[in-house]
């Protein structure tokens, strides 16, 4: 069972794109819809075809880039997704949530340093942004929860021992 939004996503993105084949937000639209339905209706590689099309299309987006790096990245191809995601930082060096990704690529990969850095980087981008949106303090949520499963606080040493609440 397709969910309503998503179909209703894919049919006005098929209908922008048969309208003009080279838009590339309809190609962007297209590519995170079948990101989103069964391999049976081969969303997979209709996913990448129209994501790769986008980033054809619109070189300069780097939102296009960050997306179609974590579709190839889900989908086994580690090299490109790194490549894109780096193309995304390039484009937009003051974006958090570019270097999130690739630190969740890093970690993903057991880069534990790496990956605890670029969390670091991404922290103090996006707490420098003049205003943060819903989806900043969701990212560092996240960057949160990630920093703290590679780097657990050490447990505090015993203390006096306690009778009846006196030491």
């Amino acid at each position: 069972e397709i969910p309503n939004r998503t179909m209703c996503a894919y049919v006005h993105a098929r209908e922008a794109h048969h309208f003009d084949p080279t838009n590339a937000q309809a190609h962007y639209f297209l590519g995170m819809a079948y990101s989103l339905l069964d391999e049976s209706l081969n969303g997979k590689t209709e996913a990448l075809l129209h994501l790769q099309q986008a980033v054809d299309y619109a070189p300069l987006q780097p939102d296009y880039h960050a997306d179609y790096a974590v579709l190839l990245w889900k989908w086994g191809n580690k090299k490109e997704a790194e490549e894109h995601i780096q193309k995304a930082r390039e484009l937009d060096p003051y974006n958090g949530q570019f270097d999130y990704t690739l630190a969740w690529m890093r970690q993903r990969d057991g880069s534990t340093e790496q990956a605890l850095g670029l969390y670091k980087t991404a922290k103090g981008k996006l707490q420098a942004l003049p205003q943060l949106r819903p989806e900043d303090i969701r990212f560092l949520r996240y960057i949160d929860q990630a920093m703290y499963q590679l780097n657990p606080p050490k447990p505090l040493p015993p203390g006096p021992k306690m009778i009846w609440g006196v030491a």
